[in-house]
């Protein structure tokens, strides 16, 4: 199985700073994420259960000022890939 960065990204410390830390998901809660267009139209999309520990961890650690990389790896049955979500220390990133 080959795997390849699909994003990597970190907050700046004012973005940081300006945050609001995630609460943490209970069994049953729901995460949405609102979009508001310049234009002022606003969307809503719901992300799936099984997605959420993943955007979850994402953001608890780009809040700690950790740069993440998101992982797509190719699976051995054609056009399926599974995403993943890989943590790196800041410290580690040139």
């Amino acid at each position: 199985m080959a795997s390849q960065i699909v994003h990597f990204a970190g907050l700046s410390d004012r973005d940081r700073k300006a945050a609001s830390p995630l609460p943490k998901l209970a069994a049953g809660d729901r995460l949405e994420l609102h979009i508001h267009h310049e234009g002022g139209k606003e969307r809503t999309l719901s992300i799936p259960p099984s997605a959420a520990a993943a955007v979850e961890a994402l953001l608890v650690h780009m809040l700690r000022g950790e740069r993440v990389a998101v992982l797509a790896e190719d699976q051995a049955r054609p056009r399926r890939r599974l995403f993943s979500v890989s943590l790196v220390p800041s410290s580690s990133c040139v």
